[in-house]
Parts: C-alpha cells; sequence; structure tokens
C-alpha cells in the first residue's frame, strides 16, 4: 500500500468515528469531561493566585507575645510589644 492510500482510509476511519461520536452517550461525557475539568481546575487555580495580596485585611491572625523585654543601657525595651503594638495599627490585617 502506499502513503496516500492509508491517508485516504485512515479520513474515512476518522470521518465515520465522527458520524458515530454522539449516538454513544458514554464517549460523549468522557470527552465533555476531558474538555471540563481541566478548564475548572485552570479556573480554580488563576482564581486562587490573581491578587492575593488583595484580601489580606479579612485574613485573621493571632499572636502570641511571650517576650519579657530586656534592659540596655540602663533602658527597658520590650520588642515583642512595639510589634504586637504595630500589628494592631496595622489595617492590612484583620
Amino acid at each position: 500500500m502506499d502513503f496516500e492510500k492509508l491517508k485516504k482510509n485512515a479520513l474515512e476511519i476518522h470521518k465515520k468515528d465522527l458520524k458515530a461520536l454522539p449516538s454513544n452517550k458514554i464517549v460523549v461525557i468522557t470527552i465533555l469531561a476531558i474538555i471540563i475539568v481541566p478548564s475548572l481546575y485552570s479556573l480554580l487555580n488563576i482564581a486562587a493566585c490573581w491578587d492575593v495580596y488583595n484580601q489580606t485585611d479579612q485574613i485573621p491572625i493571632a499572636i502570641v507575645n511571650e517576650d519579657e523585654g530586656s534592659v540596655y543601657n540602663g533602658k527597658n525595651i520590650n520588642f515583642g510589644n512595639e510589634l504586637v503594638k504595630g500589628l494592631k495599627n496595622n489595617t492590612k490585617f484583620d
């Protein structure tokens, strides 16, 4: 057989399969699933990663401050309390 004859036979088989496609429900469901599932997966990933920093004000955050502070050059220093004050004044987080 030559290449042209094989090509013609393959195209005929392909045409027959396409015509028979709507009559087989399992094949239609499978093809739709192959189209829809990756699309949904992509949509969810894009939506999740689109603008992650825009909604940080809705993230509840808990802080545990166990800093006891220290004395340095005669001054009491408590960086834990300073951090907590700064975070309480920050409106970018809940």
